[in-house]
């Protein structure tokens, strides 16, 4: 059993095997205290309706209202359906209000949070005025349906922390190619205004294919485009050639399509974000748990989470 003794301003902690160590009690106890999420001093850009922060996890909610854009499609006559070889054609097409849920994790605390791979993106007809406002699934090529079902006990299953967690992606953001290290590299304040702007970019610009509807990543059944297609929604946005003739007609028709509805709302998506993927903190109710704080004082943490954040591990 740990020990754990407090004299004056210093605490020592004794493990069962003999080890000690001992820190100050003002740093003792401000490790008893959520973690700061290093958040505290960042000018969001415009755009961020919502924070949410669970260490080691941050998300940003982002809405970006109506706009018409001009975007690279996957050409008609395109041998290859994704890769690097794929050809495009440009398309200026009217996009209703997107709605991006940024994802932030901490895996060593020596770097802090940085962008994730695991965002997910939705369509509104209406700016979001409440967590409760409900988010539609977007007709885009990169924004990909995952095969259920949710996971289950994403711990192994003798761990006291095992519980059932949603596991799928509602819609996620495809952006395995977007460079994350220079985020790395910046400032807090800056890295997150940096890595939100290039997000978006990417979402917008980087060119819709079909590696979404390829099959290559694990449980990715289909893009919301090429779903919202089999069900037909709306012949205006059935291709992007009929997409760009309506949008020249009236931009604002597209805040008419009944977009597929999610059955969601943003506060709903966040929370099943949080449930999947954050490793909540044990609690700190045994003697063990306390000497902890004492044994890890100083030392990066390191977060292994039950899916993979990022691409690459060594990103």
């Amino acid at each position: 059993m740990d020990i754990l003794a407090i004299a004056e301003s210093e605490v020592t902690a004794q493990s069962a095997e003999g080890m000690t160590a001992s820190m100050p009690l003002v740093q003792f106890t401000a490790g008893l205290r959520p973690a700061p999420t290093g958040l505290e001093d960042v000018l969001y850009p415009d755009g961020v309706k919502h924070v949410w922060t669970q260490f080691p996890m941050a998300i940003l909610l982002y809405e970006r209202p109506p706009q018409v854009v001009r975007v690279r499609w996957i050409a008609p006559d395109s041998v290859n359906t994704h890769g690097p070889h794929t050809r495009y054609r440009q398309h200026k097409i009217s996009l209703p209000y997107v709605i991006v849920f940024a994802v932030f994790a901490v895996r060593d605390t020596s770097v802090g949070l940085r962008l994730t791979q695991r965002c997910e993106v939705f369509f509104r007809r209406e700016p979001l005025s409440s967590l409760a406002d409900e988010v539609l699934f977007p007709c885009l090529l990169n924004a990909s349906k995952h095969k259920p079902p949710d996971r289950v006990l994403p711990y192994c299953a003798a761990d006291p922390r095992a519980v059932a967690v949603p596991g799928k992606c509602l819609s996620w953001l495809c952006s395995q190619h977007l460079a994350l290290k220079p985020f790395d590299r910046m400032p807090m304040n800056e890295r997150v205004r940096a890595s939100l702007a290039g997000l978006v970019e990417h979402l917008l610009y980087s060119g819709f294919n079909h590696s979404s509807d390829s099959g290559q990543w694990p449980g990715e059944e289909a893009s919301w485009f090429t779903i919202s297609l089999q069900k037909a929604i709306d012949p205006r946005v059935a291709s992007p050639e009929a997409w760009e003739k309506a949008t020249l007609r009236n931009p604002d028709f597209i805040l008419e399509v009944p977009f597929l509805r999610s059955g969601f709302s943003a506060g709903e998506v966040a929370q099943r974000l949080f449930q999947e993927f954050n490793m909540a903190a044990p609690p700190l109710n045994t003697s063990q748990a306390l000497a902890r704080v004492v044994f890890n004082s100083g030392q990066p943490r390191r977060f292994v989470y039950p899916h993979k954040l990022w691409a690459s591990e060594s990103d």
